[in-house]
C-alpha cells in the first residue's frame, strides 16, 4: 500500500486560475502540434511568466525527410537569420496586449507628423494596459530620446504583434480603422525602412506609389511595398530593395503557410450521401440546432507557377498578390503527401478527400496553391476516419480547385461531376405542393409540431471560418451588427444580439451564455471539438462569436460557427410555409444591408465551408412522434423506412443523440445540392406524409402491418 498521505476533498486547495491556465495550454498545444512537446511546453510557460512572445504554431505541411535534429538546427538557423536580416523590427520585445489596445491608443495619439514627450507616451500606453517593459523596449528600439513621434511609436507597437515590414504596416492600417492617408503611411514606412536599412531608391519608390494611392487599405499594403525604382524590370532591378521586400513578405507568409486544415463533416449533424444513403460517420453532436457541416469557396485567382518578369502597370492587385504568394510559398514534398494519401486510402477507403486526391493534379499546382489545397484537406489528413475530410478555406476554393472538389461533390451528393446548381425559393409549380399552396400538417392528421428551417451563409469579402484570424472574426461580427440593429428596430423581429467577444458592447455573461445553450438557442464552445480545432474553425474562441435572437425567439442568427452565419427560423405549429417564408424575408433584410454580400458560385450556388451543405446550405426539419417505428427504443426502423423516402433521421438533440420521449425524431430531407429551396420544403412535406402512412401501418412492434 502506498505510504503517500491521503487527502480529503476539503484539504485539496486548487488554485482558482489553474483550470483556465490548463485549458488554454491544452488548446495552444493542439493548435501548435509541436514536435518536441516538453521543450515547447517549457517555452510556453516561460513566455507566460516573462511576458515574452509565446512559441509559434509549427508547420503542419509534411516536410522533407530530414532527421529531426537536422530540421531543428535548420529552423533555428533560419530564425536567427531572419532576426538578423529583417527581424530588427519587433524582435526581442515583450508582449502583453492586443490589437484592441492599439486601436484605443491610436485613437488617442495617432495623428501624422506629431510628437509627444516620453512621459506622455508612457502614460498613454499605460492607460491602455500596454506593459511598461514593452513600452521601454519600443522606446529603445526607436531610439526616442526626449520626445516620441506618435505614428512611429504606434507602428513599433504594431511590430511587436506582427513582426515583418508588410505585416506591421498592414496591422497599422487595421488599427487606424482600415484605411490611412498617404502621409501617415509614408511616416510609418520611412521610419521602419530606415531601421530595416532599405535603399533610398526603394524608399522613394514606395513613397511615390503610396502618394499615387492617396489612401491605403490593409490589402493594398503588400502591392505598394513591391513598388520598384525601375519600371523596366520590376522583378529583377534594385536587388537590395527587392530582396529585403521578399524577406518581409516571407515573414508575413510564415504564419499563413501553416496548414491548419478543415474537417468536412466532423463537426456534426452530417447528412448521408444521397447516392450511398449511408449515415455519415463524422460529426460532433450538435444539440443546439441539428447542424450540418458546410462548405464554401474562395475568391482567389488561379496561381501562376512562375512569377512574371514584367509588370508594366497592367497587373491587378490580385495578380500581384498571387505572384508574391508564389515567391514566398514553401516547397511541398509531393512524395510525402502521396505516401500519406495512399495510407489513408488503404485504412479508410470512405475518406472522400483521400479517395479523390489526384497526385498528378496536385503536382501541377504552384507551391502556393499546393499549400492552399492541403489546408482544405487538412481535416482528412489529421482524421483518417473522416467520411468527407475537406473544407473550403476561401469563398472561391470550389472553383479554384474544381478538379478536386467536383469529384468530392459528385460522390457525396450523388450527382454528375459537371452538375450545376440553381437556387429558387418560389413554390409555384413545385411537385408535391397542395393545390392551395399550403403545406399544412393538420391535413395529414398531425398535431402542431416543432418546425425549423435554417440556412448557412458566408460573406464574400472574408475568408471562410477555417482560414480566419481573430481580427477577421471580430471585423465580421462588427459588420453583422449593422444588420442586427436593423432587425432590432423592426417590430416583427425586435430582440437583441448576444456577443461572446470580450469588451463587445453586447457582451453577455457566462451564465447568460450557458442559459442560451441550455435553451438550444446558442451553440457550444467549439474549442472542445477536435475536428473543428483541426479545421481552424474553432480558433480564437470566443472572439467573433455570438447570436442574434428575435423577441419571440423564433428567429436566430448564429455568428462565427462553422459558417460565418447560420440563419434559422423555428416555430411550433402546423404550416411549414410560415417558417419558410419568414426565413426568406429575413434573408432579404440581411442581404439588403450595404456591404453584406453572400458568397455564391455560378456553378455550385450558395458557398458553405463544407461540401455537404453546398448549393442551398439549407436544412428543413420537424420533430415528429413515431412511437411504433421506435418501439424498440432506437431509431433504426425509422431510418430504414425513411431511407428510400430521401429523409434523414436523428435524435432531437442533433446527430448521434437519442430519440425523444414518445419516439420523437428529427426528420429532414437529405438533399442540399442540385435541388431548389422550394423543392426541399415540399420534399419535407411529402416525406412526412409518406412517413405518417408507414407509421400508421405499423403494428406496435414497428413491423409493417
Amino acid at each position: 500500500m502506498s505510504s503517500d498521505p491521503m487527502y480529503s476533498a476539503a484539504q485539496i486547495n486548487i488554485p482558482p486560475a489553474l483550470p483556465q491556465v490548463l485549458k488554454e495550454f491544452t488548446k495552444a498545444a493542439i493548435r501548435s502540434q509541436p514536435g518536441d512537446l516538453l521543450r515547447w511546453s517549457a517555452e510556453y510557460f516561460e513566455g507566460l511568466n516573462t511576458g515574452k512572445i509565446l512559441p509559434p504554431k509549427q508547420s503542419r505541411i509534411p516536410a522533407q525527410n530530414d532527421g529531426q535534429e537536422e530540421k531543428e538546427e535548420k529552423e533555428a538557423g533560419e530564425t536567427q537569420k531572419t532576426q538578423e536580416q529583417q527581424g530588427k523590427v519587433g524582435s526581442d520585445v515583450g508582449v502583453g496586449f492586443d490589437v484592441d489596445a492599439l486601436k484605443m491608443l491610436f485613437t488617442e495619439v495617432g495623428t501624422a507628423n506629431e510628437t509627444m514627450d516620453i512621459i506622455s507616451g508612457k502614460d498613454a500606453a499605460k492607460r491602455h494596459n500596454i506593459p511598461d517593459q514593452t513600452v521601454s523596449d519600443v522606446l529603445s528600439l526607436g531610439d526616442f530620446q526626449e520626445s516620441v513621434r506618435n505614428v512611429p511609436f504606434v507602428t513599433l507597437l504594431c511590430a511587436v504583434l506582427q513582426p515583418g515590414l508588410s505585416e506591421t504596416l498592414s496591422l497599422l492600417v487595421d488599427v487606424a480603422g482600415g484605411e490611412v492617408g498617404s502621409a501617415l503611411f509614408e511616416e510609418a514606412f520611412v521610419f521602419l525602412a530606415n531601421i530595416e536599412e532599405l535603399s533610398q531608391e526603394k524608399i522613394d519608390a514606395v513613397v511615390a506609389a503610396a502618394k499615387e494611392s492617396i489612401t491605403l487599405k490593409a490589402n493594398t499594403v503588400a502591392a505598394v511595398l513591391r513598388s520598384d525604382p525601375s519600371s523596366d524590370h520590376p522583378a529583377n532591378n534594385e536587388q537590395q530593395g527587392t530582396e529585403n521586400d521578399k524577406e518581409d513578405a516571407a515573414d508575413e507568409e510564415e504564419e499563413n503557410k501553416v496548414v491548419e486544415g478543415e474537417e468536412g463533416e466532423e463537426n456534426g449533424n452530417e447528412e448521408e450521401s444521397v447516392e450511398s444513403q449511408q449515415q455519415n460517420s463524422e460529426g460532433h453532436p450538435e444539440e443546439v440546432e441539428n447542424k450540418e457541416v458546410e462548405g464554401e469557396e474562395e475568391n482567389t485567382t488561379e496561381q501562376v507557377e512562375e512569377p512574371q518578369q514584367q509588370n508594366n502597370g497592367d497587373q491587378t492587385d490580385d495578380n500581384v498578390a498571387e505572384e508574391e504568394a508564389e515567391e514566398i510559398a514553401p516547397a511541398v514534398d509531393v512524395e510525402e503527401i502521396k505516401t500519406i494519401i495512399e495510407a489513408i486510402r488503404d485504412s479508410n477507403p470512405e475518406n472522400r478527400m483521400a479517395k479523390h486526391f489526384d497526385v498528378e493534379y496536385f503536382t501541377s499546382l504552384g507551391n502556393a496553391e499546393k499549400a492552399a489545397l492541403l489546408q482544405c484537406c487538412q481535416s482528412g489528413l489529421d482524421n483518417h476516419d473522416s467520411s468527407m475530410g475537406c473544407y473550403a478555406m476561401q469563398p472561391a476554393d470550389y472553383d479554384r480547385f474544381k478538379p478536386f472538389f467536383s469529384k468530392v461533390i459528385a460522390d457525396y451528393h450523388g450527382v454528375d461531376i459537371d452538375a450545376t446548381h440553381t437556387n429558387n425559393w418560389d413554390l409555384t409549380g413545385v411537385e408535391g405542393l397542395p393545390e392551395d399552396g399550403k403545406l399544412d400538417l393538420t391535413a395529414l392528421g398531425l398535431p402542431d409540431l416543432s418546425m425549423r428551417v435554417r440556412v448557412g451563409r458566408n460573406l464574400s469579402d472574408f475568408p471562410l471560418p477555417g482560414a480566419m484570424n481573430q481580427q477577421d472574426r471580430i471585423n465580421l461580427e462588427k459588420k453583422m451588427c449593422e444588420a442586427f440593429e436593423k432587425l432590432v428596430a423592426m417590430p416583427e423581429y425586435g430582440g437583441r444580439y448576444n456577443s461572446l467577444t470580450p469588451d463587445h458592447p453586447d457582451h453577455i455573461s457566462e451564465d447568460e451564455y450557458k442559459q442560451l445553450v441550455k435553451d438550444h438557442i446558442m451553440f457550444k464552445d467549439m474549442a472542445a471539438d477536435p475536428y473543428l480545432l483541426s479545421a481552424g474553425i474553432a480558433s480564437d474562441w470566443p472572439y467573433g462569436r455570438g447570436c442574434y435572437v428575435s423577441e419571440d425567439r423564433g428567429f436566430v442568427i448564429w455568428v462565427g460557427e462553422e459558417d460565418h452565419l447560420r440563419i434559422m427560423c423555428m416555430k411550433k405549429g402546423s404550416v411549414l410555409n410560415e417558417v419558410f417564408d419568414r426565413l426568406k424575408t429575413a434573408l432579404d433584410v440581411v442581404s439588403s444591408i450595404d456591404g453584406l454580400d453572400f458568397a455564391m458560385s455560378s456553378d455550385y450556388g450558395v458557398v458553405t465551408s463544407c461540401p455537404t451543405n453546398l448549393g442551398t446550405g439549407m436544412r428543413a426539419s420537424v420533430h415528429i412522434p413515431l412511437p411504433k417505428l421506435t418501439s424498440d427504443g432506437t431509431d433504426a426502423k425509422a431510418k430504414a423506412v425513411c431511407k428510400p423516402l430521401g429523409l434523414s433521421v436523428r435524435g432531437i438533440g442533433g446527430e448521434h443523440t437519442p430519440i425523444g420521449e414518445g419516439g420523437i425524431c428529427d426528420i429532414s430531407p437529405r438533399a442540399r445540392f442540385c435541388i431548389t429551396e422550394a423543392e426541399i420544403i415540399c420534399a419535407l412535406y411529402k416525406g412526412i406524409k409518406l412517413l405518417k402512412e408507414k407509421e400508421d401501418a405499423s403494428d406496435e412492434s414497428g413491423d409493417d402491418g
